[in-house]
């Protein structure tokens, strides 16, 4: 990840190689506060295409890591919290996000504007969230509950929320091509709230020694 220093504003997918087949876009954080239970509100942006983009951050106080003293093979299943994570639409540079986001993902139709509020359940895979002031942390986000059925699901998905405080930089990276439609539909519509257990499941087959899953 290089988007270079300073304050000026990144073009969201400069840092991101897009050969490897993922989409993932990179905003720089203009204001950031805590709150006295060690959670934090921000605000993130970029450009692209000569658009200002962007959204608020809000980042849950009090969470813990999922993988207990950094072993993948030991979970912390209460360490999943269904609001961890919360953007908050800024107004336009929020719904030229989702625009943007549509066209890098090649999804076609009506623009929708960004809700008021998307929270979504996580889980803390990599660095701690009580030191998120000196530390990277690596969230894994949820919306809605998976189907049971074959095919693409647009009431679903999943999808990584990097934050790098120091360097005031978040990362935005797809989980897998087939939330597409599921995070569009996230960003813009309300399909349900997050169940606690079947994401802990999903956290952890998503991190275990030998799984497929793409690297942060």
């Amino acid at each position: 990840m290089n988007c270079g220093q300073g304050d000026s504003l990144p073009e969201i997918t400069a840092a991101f190689d897009p050969e490897e087949g993922f989409q993932d876009i990179i905003l720089r954080i203009l204001e950031i506060s805590f709150d006295v239970e060690g959670g934090c509100t921000m605000r993130a942006m970029g450009t692209f295409e000569g658009k200002l983009v962007g959204t608020g951050i809000a980042m849950q106080g009090g969470m813990r890591p999922f993988f207990v003293g950094g072993d993948i093979d030991k979970q912390d299943s209460n360490a999943f919290f269904p609001r961890g994570i919360v953007f908050n639409s800024l107004g336009e540079p929020s719904d030229n996000l989702v625009a943007a986001l549509s066209k890098l993902y090649g999804i076609t139709g009506p623009l929708a504007r960004m809700r008021a509020e998307v929270a979504f359940g996580c889980a803390a895979i990599d660095g701690d969230p009580r030191q998120v002031r000196n530390q990277p942390v690596y969230f894994k986000l949820f919306f809605g509950e998976p189907s049971d059925d074959e095919g693409p699901d647009d009431q679903y998905c999943e999808l990584y929320c990097n934050l790098h405080l120091k360097d005031r930089l978040v990362e935005i990276k797809e989980k897998d091509g087939e939330y597409r439609p599921g995070v569009i539909r996230a960003l813009t519509t309300d399909p349900g709230t997050s169940k606690q257990a079947s994401h802990a499941a999903a956290v952890d087959r998503d991190r275990r020694p030998g799984n497929k899953a793409r690297p942060l």
